[in-house]
């Protein structure tokens, strides 16, 4: 990564936590947020871009998560 790219990223997140990496790995990222002892309780997504992100979201890092089953109308059935 340059120091160049570094600023993007930087400057693209405005303060906010950005994840990179695998759909396995921030999976796994965020399932560590959520479950004690750090108890989040909820997430913002903001996507890096439109239109998309958000189906890419959901088919790669939801569905990757650890015993998933996405079969539901919600992540919740």
């Amino acid at each position: 990564m340059t120091l160049s790219d570094l600023y993007n990223l930087t400057a693209a997140a405005r303060g906010h936590w950005v994840l990179c990496g695998t759909p396995a790995r921030v999976a796994d990222t965020l399932e560590e947020w959520f479950l004690p002892p750090a108890r989040r309780m909820a997430y913002n997504i903001l996507p890096p871009y439109f239109p998309g992100a958000f189906d890419d979201f959901v088919d790669l890092v939801v569905r990757s998560c650890n015993g998933a089953d996405c079969s539901g109308a919600t992540t919740r059935a």
